[in-house]
């Protein structure tokens, strides 16, 4: 009697995956996996390999973003340049375990930015140089786990930063650079944020005056001024109130 053997089939859910992860590596991009096989790291800008050589990815499509959802296990995940616009918000809003998210030079909105809401486990943001203003500050304010934000080269003014008071949990927050039009009135919203560990206001208008709405913030371990309005004086007067703050122009 001729034995038969019946043809496993893979489920549904790791068919899309193993699909993923092939169209993700032939667009050039890097993927990381556990021990267990879950994808948990996506970059799409660049990665390293055992010796420390940097490899980089150079397709600036956002269509391959069209498969991460397949991905439900990433908790990183790096895009640059046009592969960062809203179409990808909405692949990317599909991620709930998703923890970080670098998008440098990003193509996304305001609105666009919408979509990130129900990420309930991003702790940190890094969207650069992307011509966002204030309504994106309000935005992030509804997400309350985030632990650091990285926005330097958007477009904030004073009035967006009543916003940032609500991210209590914030360590980190980089957000100076051109064309943002910070002062001392914006730098007044941070006094909440007493677990800032390090805060970049480069390229503001921050005067020294500005400077004691950071009396409270007694975790604040490294600040960057350079390009602001704030003087020797009160640089040094910031360091003596802030031993172990290291202040960087």
């Amino acid at each position: 009697m001729k034995l038969r053997y019946k043809r496993v089939q893979k489920p549904l859910a790791e068919e899309a995956k193993d699909r993923a992860i092939q169209a993700i590596e032939a667009y050039g991009g890097f993927v990381t996996q556990d021990k267990q096989g879950r994808v948990i790291k996506i970059s799409l800008v660049y990665d390293e390999d055992e010796h420390g050589v940097r490899r980089e990815c150079t397709n600036l499509s956002d269509q391959i973003t069209a498969v991460l959802p397949s991905l439900p296990d990433i908790e990183e995940l790096l895009l640059q340049q046009q592969q960062a616009t809203d179409f990808a918000l909405r692949q990317v809003a599909q991620l709930p375990k998703l923890r970080q998210l670098f998008m440098w030079n990003a193509c996304v909105t305001d609105s666009g930015m919408e979509a990130l809401k129900p990420l309930k486990n991003l702790e940190y943001l890094h969207v650069s140089e992307a011509g966002l203003g204030d309504s994106t500050l309000a935005i992030l304010s509804e997400m309350p786990r985030l632990q650091g934000l990285a926005l330097q080269g958007n477009r904030f003014t004073d009035d967006g930063f009543t916003h940032l008071a609500r991210l209590t949990n914030l360590k980190t927050l980089w957000i100076g650079g051109s064309e943002t039009t910070i002062s001392d009135d914006g730098v007044s919203h941070l006094r909440f944020l007493t677990r800032l560990e390090k805060l970049e206001l480069q390229d503001t208008s921050v005067t020294d005056d500005g400077l004691r709405y950071l009396d409270g913030m007694t975790n604040l371990a490294k600040i960057c001024l350079g390009s602001s309005k704030v003087s020797e004086r009160g640089r040094k007067q910031l360091e003596a109130k802030h031993p172990k703050l290291k202040v960087i122009n």
